[in-house]
């Protein structure tokens, strides 16, 4: 749902954390960016191109999650396509 301007001032720092050590961290900002959807989409997009493959995948599941908009598509074809699936 929407949560207004405050929600989008923590967006990236959301984003910034799918890429923490931390996996509560992880669950809880994947969580809030699947919270904070259509909003959120861009972030999620953006971070299956990460260089990290574990935050890739991470972006890929949520995006699964949120149904798979047709925003993401290309996004996840691209990532289907991606030689470090690790």
């Amino acid at each position: 749902g929407d949560m207004g301007a405050a929600a989008a001032s923590a967006l990236p720092a959301l984003a910034e954390a799918l890429a923490s050590p931390d996996p509560l961290l992880r669950a809880v900002a994947g969580a809030s960016l699947l919270k904070l959807l259509p909003r959120s989409l861009p972030r999620l997009i953006e971070a299956t191109t990460h260089p990290d493959a574990s935050v890739r995948a991470r972006a890929a599941r949520l995006l699964g999650k949120a149904g798979l908009p047709p925003e993401a598509e290309a996004a996840l074809a691209a990532l289907a396509r991606d030689p470090d699936p690790d």
